[in-house]
């Protein structure tokens, strides 16, 4: 081989280990994320199950709401051993005054009602997250594996190089040796990042029902961005988050308890009436009586006094409650700001390097044309380009990631999908105070 064209091939090896910062492109059509989330939900025996959870506890408010109605009783058989003489026994009750137990009741059965509710909430965004981040991982699988398919193609040419200057005893065997060692290694890469895709096509599968065969990459709003620049604007987000406001129902629900055990201390008046056929004497009387009475619940011991303290103590407890879970959302979501802060600053930095690496493989380029470099430097840079690509892969992933999992704590999950910017800072101002 002439020592023009070793030089030409050697140019088109430099030129091959000048790594671009570029992704490999997605198809323009395909499933969206919000259609992923959509037909995941719809198959999440979990989403079904809390949906008829609320079907209960909505019933339960009604059964509450019915303590308002009178009640009524029945008895009858025959009187004695005769079964010619038969008696009965209809009672109706109608409680006119009973210390606000029935409105605790049905105030406490409304809170239970409405935990529930945020307890679907916190659900659909756990299951919608689970999709998301399943959807997530296979982008980025696929973008590894293109990132690592560029990588072997850039090592083949220099493989070959290697082996051109090995045939015309330019140089030993060992360029040769090292880059197919390279090339090895970039196999093996190759095969763990066809395992992850298939890992995360198998599980896209199980909570969507489908195949990722197109999608989309998405491009989530700077959630991180609009809560670090307005405490307001976090605060605001967090007393509205789902599991804020399930404590805050939780609380609720203990202080309708509080009030109930107070007011069964109490005697209920009741305006009562019964009609009776029984035997007197051996003969068969009717009777008709109607009357007010004061009713109590039976004590033993001091067990009802007890209850008034114990519900007292559950209602201080869900106070607390509610404190811990202000505390508990304020410090994920703020965690979640400073990751994303420090990925960042961690990109910046990586495509720094890249720049500077793309920059160097020019300079090799032209030394190595004239001799002052040899195959091992080239794959060393190769290699070190690489490794920055396939980084700055997962940060991308990473940092979209946390824009999800942050409006997923936040119950933010679905406007995320579907408002813009300015949308989303107008809910974020708005939110807490919407009934």
């Amino acid at each position: 081989m002439s020592a023009r064209a070793l030089n030409a091939k050697s140019r088109r090896a430099g030129y091959a280990v000048s790594w671009l910062l570029c992704l490999a492109p997605l198809p323009a059509a395909g499933m969206t994320l919000e259609q992923a989330v959509r037909r995941g939900l719809e198959i999440n025996p979990q989403v079904a199950q809390v949906e008829q959870e609320i079907g209960e506890a909505a019933t339960n408010v009604d059964i509450a709401r019915d303590g308002y109605w009178p009640q009524v009783g029945l008895s009858a058989g025959p009187e004695g051993f005769s079964t010619s003489n038969f008696g009965y026994d209809l009672t109706a009750s109608q409680t006119l005054y009973d210390w606000g137990r029935v409105r605790s009741q049905v105030d406490g059965a409304s809170a239970g009602l409405r935990q529930v509710e945020q307890e679907r909430a916190l659900v659909t965004e756990e299951a919608a997250l689970d999709i998301v981040e399943v959807y997530l991982d296979v982008i980025g699988a696929r973008e590894r594996q293109a990132a690592v398919a560029r990588h072997i193609e850039a090592l083949e040419r220099v493989a070959e190089l290697a082996r051109s200057r090995s045939e015309v005893g330019y140089t030993d065997r060992s360029e040769s040796e090292r880059a197919a060692l390279e090339l090895a290694r970039a196999r093996e890469q190759a095969a763990l990042e066809a395992g992850a895709l298939n890992d995360a096509v198998r599980q896209f599968r199980q909570l969507v029902g489908e195949s990722p065969d197109q999608v989309t990459l998405p491009e989530p709003l700077a959630l991180t961005d609009l809560l670090s620049e307005s405490p307001a604007m976090l605060d605001s987000a967090v007393v509205s988050a789902p599991q804020f406001r399930q404590n805050e129902e939780r609380m609720a629900e203990a202080r309708a308890g509080s009030e109930e055990a107070r007011a069964a201390l109490m005697p209920r008046v009741n305006l009562e009436g019964s009609a009776l056929r029984r035997e007197i004497g051996g003969t068969m009387e009717d009777d008709i009586v109607v009357a007010l009475r004061l009713r109590m619940e039976p004590f033993q011991g001091l067990s009802n006094v007890r209850r008034t303290t114990s519900a007292d103590q559950r209602l201080e407890a869900a106070r607390w409650g509610v404190e811990v879970a202000r505390r508990d959302v304020e410090r994920t979501v703020t965690s979640l700001i400073e990751h994303h802060e420090a990925l960042t600053w961690r990109r910046q930095a990586l495509e720094a390097q890249l720049d500077s690496a793309q920059r160097v493989a020019e300079a090799y380029d032209e030394q190595f044309s004239v001799g002052y470099r040899d195959v091992f430097e080239l794959l060393n840079l190769q290699r070190d380009a690489f490794e920055a690509e396939r980084q700055l892969v997962e940060l991308a992933t990473e940092q979209r990631r946390l824009q999800y999992r942050a409006a997923a704590q936040l119950g933010l999950l679905s406007p995320m999908m579907t408002h813009t910017e300015r949308e989303m800072a107008h809910l974020l101002r708005t939110r807490h105070a919407a009934p």
